[in-house]
């Protein structure tokens, strides 16, 4: 989730906080570069998944 959160915007110097980071270089291990059609099929996958179960699983 951290990384999915770090690589969707949220600003570094944040997420270090939030995860009780004292160094900046250990959040920055959460940044990750990948091909737009990885991150693509992951969504449809997401997706998808989240049309058959309950919505209540989801905040």
């Amino acid at each position: 989730m951290s990384t999915e959160t770090v690589n969707g915007g949220l600003p570094i110097h944040i997420a270090a906080k939030l995860l009780g980071h004292l160094d900046l270089n250990t959040t920055q291990a959460y940044l990750a570069v990948y091909p737009e059609g990885v991150i693509r099929h992951y969504r449809q996958f997401v997706d998808q998944r989240r049309t058959h179960r309950p919505s209540e699983e989801y905040r």
